[in-house]
């Protein structure tokens, strides 16, 4: 599995222990990968980016992910925030996580 991490926080991949050896970490844009997780830290990033970043959703969606309100580094971010965004760029969100107690993800699509 190819998973690319983008924008990660420091030491994320420590966090989650021992991985099957076939698991493998992107830090750059490929067209070859089974999972992508966008970790964003505020709105500007968010809006600035997320066309340019849609272009890779295919096939395996993109789960982007904001900071929690209890972490106190939101940015404006929120659960809202990001899908309205994602949806005003022709992506559909369809898979909501807390991926740890600091971060969500919501999961999307290209809208069809």
């Amino acid at each position: 599995m190819n998973i690319l991490l983008i924008d990660p926080p420091t030491n994320f991949r420590e966090t989650l222990g021992d991985l099957p050896p076939d698991v493998k970490f992107q830090i750059s844009i490929q067209k070859e990968h089974d999972l992508i997780i966008w970790f964003v830290k505020s709105t500007a990033q968010l809006a600035d980016n997320i066309s340019t970043l849609k272009q890779v959703v295919e096939p395996a969606g993109i789960w982007i992910a904001w900071r929690e309100g209890s972490s106190g580094k939101t940015a404006g971010l929120n659960q809202n925030f990001v899908r309205q965004t994602g949806l005003q760029n022709s992506l559909l969100d369809y898979k909501i996580c807390s991926i740890d107690t600091t971060w969500s993800a919501l999961k999307f699509q290209i809208r069809k």
